[in-house]
């Protein structure tokens, strides 16, 4: 559904409960985006591995072996909110993720010194890779965007069988509840 069918949807289904008064896009996206925040993650904590439906592609400069994140990401265990990043030259080349820490030990022993792997970490939004060529000026990363960084007119999934659960939180936000679906998951 594209993504301002669905601001429609949820402002009509908000719109028939009375002690909600939001009529403005702005709002509506933004309790769109934390219950997709909530829904995100209670469903894919576990299976982390069909959040690939959920990414859209962006291509980003690197600079001194970083690379800012474009937009806003939802927060998911082990940095699952970047689905892939490849160099722009060589899409079959990927880069893997390294726990932010483990890269110092890893680089340190022996196998870690020879081995010629690509490797990112995450802190904040601020990705730096380990092993990259220097010609590699930028890359493409495929990140689970928050509902908010969406562009209009791109079509967006609310997860298969969590409609229901999804419009019940975004009514949860808006009346001033606080929704838990940690354990329906």
């Amino acid at each position: 559904m594209l993504k301002e069918k669905l601001i429609e949807l949820v402002r009509k289904k908000l719109e028939k409960i009375p002690e909600i008064n939001i009529a403005h896009e702005e709002t509506i996206s933004l309790h769109i985006t934390m219950a997709f925040n909530e829904i995100m993650y209670a469903t894919f904590r576990k299976n982390k591995s069909d959040l690939d439906l959920y990414s859209y592609p962006y291509t980003v400069t690197v600079t001194d072996n970083q690379a800012t994140l474009p937009v806003s990401c939802y927060q998911l265990p082990q940095n699952a909110q970047i689905r892939s990043i490849t160099p722009t030259e060589d899409n079959s080349t990927m880069i893997v993720p390294v726990s932010q820490g483990n890269d110092v030990l890893y680089r340190n022993l022996d196998v870690g010194k020879v081995d010629t792997t690509r490797s990112f970490t995450l802190s904040g939004d601020t990705v730096t890779f380990d092993g990259l060529n220097t010609q590699t000026t930028s890359v493409k990363m495929w990140l689970v965007t928050s509902f908010e960084d969406v562009p209009y007119g791109t079509n967006v999934y609310v997860p298969s069988g969590k409609d229901i659960d999804f419009l019940s939180v975004v009514t949860q936000i808006a009346t001033g509840q606080i929704p838990n679906l940690l354990n329906n998951g």
